[in-house]
């Protein structure tokens, strides 16, 4: 997300919604990452530029989650 909120798009994943979103396709951004990475200030800058760009950030239940504690089999791609 430090990336495109940089507009650093040098792969297909960051280009796609880097784009859509000032074509006026609706993008929502569901970030998991640890809360070690989250309370890096550059996060928050992040999730608040692209949410000024119209980006919908959500963060699901459990998101973040504890450092090496991630359940990406668990992901919550329903709740985002």
């Amino acid at each position: 997300m430090r990336k495109w909120a940089a507009g650093i798009t040098d792969t297909v994943a960051s280009g796609v919604p880097a784009e859509a979103v000032h074509l006026g396709v609706p993008v929502v951004a569901a970030p998991f990452w640890s809360t070690a990475l989250g309370t890096q200030p550059a996060v928050g800058r992040a999730v608040e530029t692209l949410r000024g760009q119209g980006v919908r950030v959500v963060f699901t239940e459990g998101e973040p989650h504890l450092p090496k504690r991630g359940d990406g089999a668990g992901f919550g791609w329903g709740e985002a």
